[in-house]
């Protein structure tokens, strides 16, 4: 995989990408950006499979860097890195096609596992930006959105999973099914909820606190 580093902290940039290079030989940095102007011109040039994207950048922020290379090649995947998980950019990077957001505090472990799995068709969340999406609803019951009572328990569980950001090989292992199983379920999971990817299936889960309506299900 070939990797667009984009930070201005340049001891940070710079330590991250010394741990990747040694614990992740299959994952090659072919370059670091230090604004949001100089990564958009470099992802042009050099054609990264993937960029890990600083959201507070001089020139040009994370977003609107987001905004302008994937106008130009939609097809390249971007996981945000932040410090704060209330950062008020988090939604903004996400409906523009970033594919995940993290905080960098987050192990070299884990991060190293979540740049793998963002090719595999996950949405990387770090649970707390997660949390405070659920914090900010109203409190009392959720409201039982109409799509809920069509879904079977099967697509319920598969659209938690979802949620939570798993990519359908993991969901594969976690309820044991096969990979064109899971597949068929998540097709059948967007025309049911009249969706048309997975970005848009996690923000009306989280949206409808499907965990929260799961539970309630289950004490009934």
């Amino acid at each position: 995989m070939r990797l667009l580093l984009a930070d201005d902290q340049r001891l940070f940039v710079e330590s991250l990408k010394k741990v990747i290079e040694s614990d992740a030989p299959d994952i090659e940095i072919v370059g670091i950006a230090n604004d949001g102007r100089e990564a958009v011109a470099m992802a042009e040039k050099l054609r990264p499979d993937l960029i890990l994207m600083d959201i507070k950048m001089p020139k040009m922020d994370g977003v609107e860097a987001v905004r302008e290379i994937l106008r130009k090649t939609p097809e390249l995947l971007i996981v945000m890195l932040t410090t704060y998980s209330d950062d008020a950019y988090v939604y903004d990077a996400l409906r523009l096609g970033a594919r995940g957001y993290l905080l960098k505090d987050i192990s070299p472990e884990r991060l190293i596992s979540s740049i793998r799995s963002v090719r595999s068709d996950a949405i990387m969340l770090a649970p707390d930006i997660a949390l405070n999406a659920t914090a900010r609803r109203p409190s009392g019951p959720p409201l039982l959105p109409e799509w809920f009572a069509f879904l079977t328990e099967r697509e319920k569980a598969i659209l938690d999973l979802v949620a939570k950001g798993y990519s359908n090989k993991e969901i594969g292992e976690h309820l044991c099914l096969g990979d064109q199983t899971v597949r068929n379920y998540v097709s059948d999971l967007y025309s049911k909820l009249n969706v048309h990817d997975r970005f848009e299936a996690m923000r009306i889960a989280i949206e409808a606190d499907l965990g929260r309506l799961l539970d309630r299900e289950k004490t009934k």
